[in-house]
């Protein structure tokens, strides 16, 4: 059975760990589809408390990383907050062995305090793209694209860019069948590629001309209705 280990530490954020479980955690055999084990591994097997508030048990300690297949790293509400030693020596440890490691938004952060990201390419949320340049300026920061795989280490942009990247690795484990299988049961985009621009940080970088376009209420005829 195909193992992902999904580190966990503190703040980490609900939504990102709520993705990796989606997509890996859930039995759909009984659709035809593979089953994944997804280890929760936290230092010392501690219970780790999310942002914003919730606590998740460990299955594992960090050495439920060793003969993982895929590791990846969810992002945390503090990105800035230092890593302990010993999980960043745990990443070094599974890289070092081929693994391939992924990080989703901000968990970018620590595969740079990792090392992980020296020399290569790496993505995060676009609002945090110039800190990341900033404080590891050997990491080529790109900010405008979903994700990025550079030689085995994968990172991908803000929120729900990290459900892109999940799909993306899924697909290189199990092919487009399976990915697509598990996007359609999520109802998400079956495929958005890695090099597509992130409108949210072209936004950004424009500056406004006017206020906001609201979408029209329904009238019936094919306009956008405002509700659900």
């Amino acid at each position: 059975m195909f193992t992902v280990a999904t580190l966990l530490y503190d703040d980490v954020r609900a939504f990102d760990f709520g993705v990796i479980c989606e997509v890996w955690g859930m039995d759909r055999t009984n659709g035809g589809l593979p089953g994944f084990e997804l280890r929760r591994c936290s230092a010392g097997a501690r219970p780790v408390r999310m942002f914003p508030g919730v606590t998740v048990s460990a299955t594992h300690d960090l050495t439920g990383l060793d003969d993982a297949d895929l590791v990846v790293v969810p992002g945390r509400d503090a990105p800035f907050t230092p890593v302990e030693p010993e999980v960043l020596c745990a990443l070094r440890t599974a890289h070092a062995r081929g693994v391939p490691v992924g990080s989703l938004c901000a968990g970018a952060f620590v595969l740079a305090a990792a090392g992980l990201l020296d020399g290569r390419r790496a993505v995060t949320h676009w609002a945090l793209a110039d800190r990341l340049a900033a404080d590891h300026p050997q990491v080529r920061v790109e900010p405008d694209v979903l994700f990025i795989e550079d030689r085995g280490v994968w990172t991908g942009a803000g929120t729900v860019g990290g459900v892109d990247l999940c799909l993306e690795l899924v697909r290189r484990s199990h092919g487009a069948t399976v990915a697509n299988a598990i996007a359609r049961r999520m109802v998400a985009a079956a495929h958005r590629t890695g090099g597509r621009r992130s409108s949210s940080s072209a936004r950004s970088r424009r500056s406004p001309r006017r206020g906001p376009r609201w979408p029209r209420p329904w009238t019936g005829r094919g306009r956008t209705s405002t509700g659900r």
